[in-house]
């Protein structure tokens, strides 16, 4: 698997061997005006985390969620 972290200013792309993936969860806490909001975490053995997709969505995020666990 892939993983590519890119933000205003950089990019970063990192191989990551399956066996270094812990799982991934779905978080679901309130925003700034009390509305849902989700997040897909993927967790490392090495005790990291990375949110792979976040939003108010859902669906969006569970279908994401799937992806990443089926790559």
């Amino acid at each position: 698997m892939t993983l590519t972290v890119a933000t205003l200013f950089r990019r970063r792309t990192r191989r990551i061997r399956p066996d270094d993936v812990m799982g991934i969860a779905v978080s679901e806490r309130e925003d700034q005006d009390g509305d849902p909001y989700f997040r897909a975490i993927v967790s490392f053995m090495d005790d990291r985390q990375c949110v792979v997709a976040d939003g108010h969505h859902r669906n969006v995020i569970d279908r994401t969620a799937a992806m990443v666990s089926d790559a």
